[in-house]
């Protein structure tokens, strides 16, 4: 059964408009979904770091991509692209096929600064002077769609969240995907500001502010039951008991789950992946009763 089913959504909506009544999440005994996490890789890079990796984004040895690709690619663009040919610089030939995988990417407020520079020039210069690049460079979809590009990869490819909470969206959405066997692997990336830039009208920041970029490749445990156990896994364990409908309203108590740090959790996934097989693990709690892992 699909990760969505349980879960409690529905794989395929009918072709008329049918009510269907709101019933309580139920879960079932098998209540664990999990990948293993077969390369990460972390960048750490303040505004003048990502002007160079916008030249230069990976290792000398690693994948290359065409000259100025990058040329018109937001921070966090620029930063989770780096992670990734770091992560697959890192791989043991031969490498894998990445033509069939999948890539999710889940910034965090990505886009702000060329925002900022084209509401700051907006009265001056009118629609004119809207670069044409604003909407697909700082798109929620945009550094998804930049890797798959780039590297060459067919599989499904999309943006998660954008908001505070979209580093736990991301590691949530890419467990779903996974469901799917035609999916043979994912790449996902989470970029967060460390702090966030307080721009200065023209593009840049008034502030030295540092983004963090985790690229991780990860595959169906199923597809790698043969592999080490020092393969770090990622999984999510749903709640033991049903949820309450919407209808109770706000009448049971509601645990609002703080938003993950990403410089925090890139630590945490390097000493795992320094540490195994002892018992280092990395937990966090959904707002919904779930909670993931990465041991």
């Amino acid at each position: 059964m699909s990760l969505a089913a349980r879960i409690g959504r529905r794989e395929s909506l009918p072709t008329r408009r049918t009510h269907f009544p709101r019933k309580p999440l139920v879960t079932l005994a098998s209540s664990e979904t999990r990948c293993s996490i077969t390369a990460h890789a972390v960048v750490v890079a303040n505004l003048k770091r990502i002007a160079e990796l916008r030249d230069v984004p990976g290792p000398p040895l690693g994948p290359q991509l065409p000259k100025r690709f990058l040329r018109h690619c937001d921070e966090h663009t620029i930063v989770g692209m780096s992670a990734v040919l770091t992560a697959i610089s890192h791989l043991p030939a031969p490498l894998p096929d990445f033509h069939s995988w999948g890539v999710l990417a889940a910034p965090c407020l990505a886009g702000r600064l060329l925002s900022s520079r084209t509401l700051t020039l907006l009265p001056k210069t009118g629609a004119a002077g809207v670069s044409p690049h604003l909407i697909p460079q700082c798109s929620l979809h945009a550094m998804a769609s930049a890797v798959s590009v780039g590297l060459g990869m067919h599989g499904p490819n999309m943006g998660v969240g954008g908001g505070p909470q979209s580093i736990t969206e991301g590691l949530l959405a890419a467990l779903s995907i996974l469901d799917d066997p035609g999916v043979p692997g994912i790449w996902l990336l989470l970029t967060q500001w460390n702090e966030e830039p307080i721009p200065d009208g023209l593009g840049g920041a008034t502030n030295d502010a540092v983004c963090c970029g985790v690229a991780l490749a990860l595959v169906a445990s199923a597809a790698t039951a043969t592999e080490s156990l020092n393969t770090p896994t990622l999984s999510l364990r749903l709640p033991t008991q049903a949820t309450p409908p919407r209808s109770a309203g706000l009448s049971f108590p509601i645990k609002l789950a703080l938003p993950i740090k990403l410089a925090h959790f890139a630590a945490q996934l390097d000493a795992i992946s320094l540490h195994r097989p002892n018992t280092s693990r990395w937990l966090h709690d959904c707002d919904w009763g779930a909670q993931l892992e990465v041991a």
